[in-house]
């Protein structure tokens, strides 16, 4: 009877310490991921001026205060403020563009001043919106608690694509549908870096009609249902961005075949590169049945409808239509 008990507790140390070393890989992983997307947000919003060694320590003692105080608060506090405030933003900018109407010679002086600063106010919030994400995730660690890329980010970039994509591409400004989009495409390479999709020891395997997450190691079994959810639950988040991402890149390609400026081709590069990085985002289930549903929606051309609107930018006949009209 010793000698069993001995050999179940070396038995439970082993998987303990088995975990342990799992987690600490893990870490590491995500650790290495997230400098590398630390340099990428920073190269974002990089200036030309050198900063002095000063400034660097100051900027450290601020972010350790910004974490303090993100820590003493709800998880997704800040990026649940972020959600709303955009759509607050988007939604007063819509009552004004409805309200534009009015008769300037009905309004009183003191009334005309407080609407243009109100929209001067307005403007200049959602000008600073998308630098203020690119603080936040540049600042804020985002390794601190495993919802904030799995759950709250997933939730912010589908508010941002939802918004836009919901609008007319051609009643947003271009640099702010510009500056948005990039926003976006930083958002999903942070959702890139989460714990579930850096997980290595996970790959799909097809059983019947059903694709299913299954690990190349041996772990302790109760890990293996929370690592499944957890994925499930991530691309499920990334598809419904996906879908606003698809709905908005077909807006984009319709609005730069009117006309093909320069303004209209930095929205079509930008939304291009987003589309790009969402195909980086491992698929751990595939219902087929879906995507064939999708495609016989379309039965004129058998293509998605952003696909359709992508190829037409392509098309030589839309092109001279576009040249032509400009002539």
């Amino acid at each position: 009877l010793q000698k069993e008990e001995i050999l179940c507790k070396t038995k439970r140390l082993s998987t303990s310490i088995e975990t342990i070393n799992e987690q600490s890989r893990r870490f590491s992983v995500t650790s290495k991921s997230s400098i590398s997307s630390r340099q990428s947000r920073l190269s974002i919003l990089s200036v030309s001026e050198e900063i002095s060694a000063d400034q660097i320590k100051r900027l450290e003692e601020f972010e350790k205060t910004i974490n303090l105080l993100m820590n003493s608060l709800d998880v997704g506090f800040i990026w649940n403020f972020l959600e709303r405030k955009l759509k607050i933003l988007i939604q007063q900018k819509q009552k004004e563009q409805q309200n534009g109407a009015t008769d300037p010679h009905l309004l009183t002086n003191e009334v005309k001043m407080l609407k243009e600063e109100e929209e001067r106010r307005m403007t200049q919030e959602l000008t600073n919106f998308p630098q203020i994400v690119l603080f936040c995730l540049n600042t804020i660690e985002l390794d601190s608690h495993g919802d904030i890329r799995e759950r709250y980010l997933p939730q912010l970039l589908s508010s941002i694509l939802t918004t836009l994509a919901e609008k007319d591409v051609a009643s947003i400004d271009g640099q702010l549908l510009v500056r948005l989009l990039i926003v976006a495409k930083a958002i999903l390479n942070e959702i890139n870096q989460s714990a579930v999709v850096m997980e290595a020891g996970i790959v799909t395997r097809k059983r019947g009609e059903v694709y299913e997450i299954v690990r190349c190691e041996e772990f302790d079994s109760m890990e293996k249902p929370s690592t499944e959810s957890g994925a499930i639950k991530e691309q499920w988040r990334v598809e419904n961005c996906l879908s606003s991402c698809q709905r908005l890149l077909s807006q984009i390609c319709d609005w730069y075949c009117k006309e093909r400026d320069t303004e209209r081709l930095q929205a079509f590069y930008a939304i291009s590169i987003l589309t790009r990085e969402f195909a980086d985002f491992p698929l751990y289930d595939l219902n087929m049945q879906e995507i064939n549903g999708h495609c016989k929606q379309h039965v004129s051309s058998n293509y998605p409808v952003w696909l359709s609107a992508l190829l037409n930018i392509l098309s030589i006949d839309e092109w001279d239509a576009s040249v032509n009209s400009k002539g």
